[in-house]
């Protein structure tokens, strides 16, 4: 079992964060740094009070598709 590949997973904005991490995960995560061509980020609000508590701001970064094609990351 030690020898098979872990999950790979792109993570950005709020996944970054550790109690976010510790409270969906239930661990840290280890990675490197990426990029996500043609894309962009944008802001979304959020009003799910256990995100609000856990998180501690309103607005969160999402990405989204590059409306002019140029590449994100």
């Amino acid at each position: 079992m030690a020898d098979e590949p872990g999950m790979l997973l792109f993570s950005y904005g709020t996944l970054q964060i550790e109690g976010v991490q510790l409270s969906s995960f239930g661990r840290l995560l280890v990675g490197e740094s990426d990029a996500l061509p043609f894309h962009r980020t944008d802001m979304v609000e959020i009003t799910d009070p256990e995100v609000l508590r856990v998180r501690g701001e309103r607005f969160h970064p999402v990405v989204v598709p590059s409306d002019t094609g140029q590449p994100y990351g």
